[in-house]
């Protein structure tokens, strides 16, 4: 089911599609009793009828509910179109994620990459200390929201939803890309053994140390 302009769930007015993913497509809508943009994640078609996947779907946002930090996406709703498709309601960050403005502006000197690393160390604390692990932690899975004063605030998103779904699909992952992602399940597993400053350090040699991935 393809959501349209103009379209309701709830109180939401879809705007347009901002996002798609093998699990699940992102609309830009708004929350009219309050004037304000929200993104709305729905669960993909072939996805929906499966119960496993609905549940972790559900739980994640639940969970993520939990987490009170600045730099972590908030969830503001829950829902279902009715097409029976679950959804999730989202804080909306109109700047787009890192790995888009990092390729429009080139790339970054190492001094940005230090205090990127240092953030995600800090962030990546509140999570573990909530229970939960990322799986997922790429530039595109980190998204810039803007403050009241206009100025840039990173927020990081999807929370472990593809990795979860990956394993409840029963879908494998061939080839070079099968390899990138069990190096990241790796770096994941050491991310989660450490804490304070050895989380930080880490982040920052996973970040800045490897030629050719996503980060540089």
């Amino acid at each position: 089911m393809t959501l349209s302009r103009g379209e309701r769930l709830g109180p939401y007015r879809i705007l347009e599609p901002v996002g798609v993913g093998g699990f699940a497509v992102v609309y830009r809508a708004v929350d009219d009793r309050f004037d304000t943009e929200v993104a709305i994640k729905v669960l993909a078609d072939n996805h929906a009828l499966d119960p496993d996947v609905r549940v972790r779907f559900v739980d994640e946002a639940r969970k993520l509910r939990k987490v009170h930090h600045p730099g972590i996406v908030q969830v503001y709703d829950i829902g279902e179109t009715p097409g029976g498709q679950p959804y999730l309601v989202l804080e909306y960050a109109a700047g787009g994620d890192l790995a888009a403005r990092w390729h429009a502006q080139g790339p970054r000197d190492r001094s940005e990459l230090r205090a990127l690393a240092l953030w995600i160390g800090g962030v990546l604390g509140v999570v573990h200390d909530a229970g939960l692990v990322h799986r997922d932690l790429k530039p595109q899975n980190i998204l810039v929201a803007s403050t009241t004063n206009g100025s840039d605030r990173l927020v990081l998103a999807d929370l472990g939803f593809a990795k979860d779904l990956e394993l409840a699909s029963g879908i494998t992952v061939g080839g070079r890309n099968r390899s990138l992602c069990c190096a990241r399940a790796a770096i994941q597993r050491q991310l989660c053994r450490c804490e304070g400053r050895r989380l930080q350090r880490l982040c920052r040699h996973h970040l800045g140390c490897h030629r050719g991935s996503s980060w540089q």
